[in-house]
C-alpha cells in the first residue's frame, strides 16, 4: 500500500470515529433530556445485553447511567415494558423503581455497574 492510500484510510477511520461518537452523544443528550426508553432502544438494550461481549455491554452499561443520572436528580422516566404499558418512573422513590427494572431485564447488571465510572 503506498503511503497516500495509507493516510486516506487512516483519514476515514478516524472521522467515522468521530461522527460515531457524535452520534453517541447526541444519543445520550436525547435519552437524558426526555428520559424515555421506548419499544425500538429497549430492543437494543436487549441486544446489547444479549451479545454479551465487553463493548456492546459498555454501550449498554453508559446508557443506563445517563437514565440512572437523571432519575437521581429529579428527572422521570418512561420505560418500555413487553407486552405492557410503559412503566413511568417518577423522581420520588423512583431510583429504586428503576434498579428493579434493570434487575428484571438485565440481571447480570448491578448498581455498581452503574456508579463506577466510565
Amino acid at each position: 500500500m503506498n503511503p497516500l492510500s495509507a493516510w486516506r484510510r487512516a483519514r476515514a477511520r478516524r472521522l467515522e470515529r468521530r461522527v460515531a461518537r457524535a452520534a453517541l452523544a447526541a444519543e445520550d443528550a436525547e435519552l437524558a433530556r426526555t428520559g424515555r426508553v421506548g419499544a425500538a432502544l429497549f430492543a437494543r438494550f436487549g441486544d446489547a445485553y444479549g451479545y454479551g461481549t465487553a463493548t456492546p455491554m459498555s454501550w449498554l452499561i453508559n446508557r443506563l447511567r445517563v437514565l440512572h443520572r437523571r432519575v437521581r436528580e429529579g428527572g422521570t422516566l418512561e420505560l418500555h415494558e413487553p407486552g405492557g404499558v410503559p412503566l413511568v418512573v417518577a423522581a420520588d422513590g423512583g431510583e429504586a423503581v428503576f434498579l428493579a427494572w434493570i434487575e428484571r431485564y438485565f440481571p447480570d447488571l448491578t448498581p455498581e455497574h452503574l456508579n463506577k465510572e466510565a
